[in-house]
């Protein structure tokens, strides 16, 4: 994987071709961004030969349920990032609001190796599934719509909320805008902070 990134970030064959030679989609890394993006894109490519849709990924198996060091730990860019020369920032690739990586025409980032601000906090979305999944989605519909023609879409997204259970009946909660309060989680038996 490590000579492929090289050689895109190389500038090597990273300008989208439009011409009527097979197209190729290659994606890197099996996580829950570059899945998305690869179900999204092989669904659509799959009306047409003249597109090939590859997922490639350091492990031979994708993982859709989190292990317990992960959730414990949180996630982390890849360090092969380091060795590229996209602008990172804490570890992460910089994208503008379609993903897409600014200097280096057809890579795209989503997922935890992708710093993509918030349109409304000007910070970075954090790199959990929720919004991966999401990034991973529009990746494909912007990769389609740049092979067609057509305009691609910026990633806006406001997720619902999020749910932590911290252990012996307490957790934290921050849902639809508002935290929750101690009073309104003890109706369901528990404390909530």
């Amino acid at each position: 994987m490590s000579q492929t990134l090289e050689r895109l970030t190389k500038n090597e064959g990273t300008e989208m071709d439009t011409s009527t030679a097979k197209k190729r989609i290659l994606i890197l890394g099996g996580g829950f961004a570059g899945v998305e993006a690869a179900r999204y894109l092989d669904g659509t490519a799959a009306k047409r030969q003249d597109i090939d849709v590859t997922l490639v990924s350091r492990e031979n198996f994708t993982v859709f349920t989190p292990m317990l060091h992960e959730v414990a730990a949180g996630v982390s860019p890849s360090p092969t990032l380091k060795t590229t020369p996209f602008e990172l920032q804490k570890g992460r690739v910089v994208v503008d609001a379609t993903m897409e990586v600014p200097g280096h025409p057809g890579i795209w980032a989503a997922g935890d190796c992708a710093a993509i601000a918030d349109p409304l906090t000007k910070l970075p979305y954090p790199p959990t599934a929720q919004h991966a999944l999401r990034e991973g989605r529009l990746i494909g519909k912007n990769i389609w719509s740049r092979l067609e023609g057509r305009q691609t879409k910026a990633f806006v997204y406001k997720a619902p909320g999020q749910l932590a259970a911290i252990g012996r009946r307490t957790g934290v909660a921050h849902l639809l805008a508002s935290t929750l309060l101690d009073w309104l989680a003890g109706c369901c038996g528990g404390r909530f902070t």
